[in-house]
């Protein structure tokens, strides 16, 4: 689930995911490039947003985002 979407540093945005009971911080590092499915694009307003996120893990509970697919 994504829990929040900080895009204060655009076009890069930094999501606050919840998995498994933990909170995982994940880049995108450019929010209009970011390949999203289930929606018409990328939104700095999600908020309590079911989701799979595809990801590369970067280190300890961060990772950089490669796909979100909105459910």
């Amino acid at each position: 689930m994504i829990v929040s979407v900080d895009c204060s540093a655009s076009p890069a945005a930094s999501m606050t995911v919840a998995s498994g009971g933990k909170n995982w911080t994940m880049q995108v590092p450019n929010n209009h490039h970011v390949l999203v499915m289930g929606a018409d694009g990328f939104s700095c307003d999600w908020k309590k947003q079911k989701a799979a996120v595809n990801y590369r893990e970067t280190g300890a509970s961060t990772g950089s985002v490669v796909t979100i697919e909105i459910q």
